[in-house]
């Protein structure tokens, strides 16, 4: 019975010291492997970083993502907000990230000035950086040596370290719609493989952007254009009726 006293007592003091300790966390090392999608949020003084998992899963199967929470610790400064996604399979041969410009857009020129090599090496630097450091961290001071800007925005330029034509843009403000391209080859293997939107109010969507909603004073035109053609058609009724 002494025996049974002592276990009850010992389970008790566990229970209780489990409680104090609080629910068990999570933590783990930030990092990212080959076909990995990094997303970026960036804009002031704290940057937040997050490993998507696999880009061709998101094209897939898409990713919806709450980050309501991410943007009130990342929004102090008083600059506006942007997003990035970034990422290689293997090498620098088939790379893919976002971009502010739909493919349409790009010609012929910006896909000969975009540099895949320099998107490996900035990506592939920061890759061995992270595991190094292990560090369990996703909110980096923009000057920490593993931030996102500092390995993909060094010069402020939005363009994912010199890879991507400042004309294009290698990043999407925060509100707007980004779009996903994938280069496997040559220049003229750019293309868009689907899009993302991260809302002001913090909702990430991959592939499951749902269409930009018609205005209302283009509903209330087309009612009210369909509400005529009715009136009219009721009148010319009557003036039949009262004509026969």
């Amino acid at each position: 019975m002494k025996c049974v006293s002592m276990v009850k007592r010992l389970a008790v003091v566990a229970v209780a010291a489990a409680a104090l300790a609080g629910p068990a966390t999570s933590a783990h090392a930030l990092q990212f492997n080959s076909g990995d999608a990094v997303l970026g949020v960036y804009g002031n003084g704290v940057e937040y970083v997050k490993n998507l998992g696999s880009y061709q899963t998101l094209i897939t199967n898409g990713l919806t993502l709450d980050l309501s929470s991410i943007l009130s610790q990342v929004s102090p400064g008083g600059q506006p907000l942007a997003y990035a996604i970034a990422g290689y399979n293997g090498g620098n041969t088939d790379v893919f990230f976002g971009s502010r410009s739909p493919i349409a857009d790009w010609t012929a020129q910006n896909k000969n000035q975009f540099q895949p090599n320099v998107l490996f090496a900035n990506l592939q630097g920061w890759h061995v950086n992270l595991a190094s450091a292990g560090d369990t961290r996703d909110f980096f001071p923009k000057a920490d040596v593993l931030s996102f800007s500092s390995n993909l925005n060094q010069s402020g330029a939005n363009t994912l370290g010199g890879a991507v034509p400042a004309v294009r843009g290698g990043f999407a403000p925060v509100g707007e719609l980004m779009h996903l391209l994938r280069r496997t080859g040559g220049p003229s293997t750019l293309t868009e493989v689907s899009t993302a939107f991260l809302s002001a109010t913090g909702q990430l969507q991959i592939g499951t952007v749902a269409a930009v909603p018609v205005p209302a004073a283009v509903v209330l035109f087309a009612s009210g254009l369909v509400g005529l053609v009715g009136l009219a058609r009721r009148r010319m009724s009557g003036t039949s009726q009262k004509a026969a």
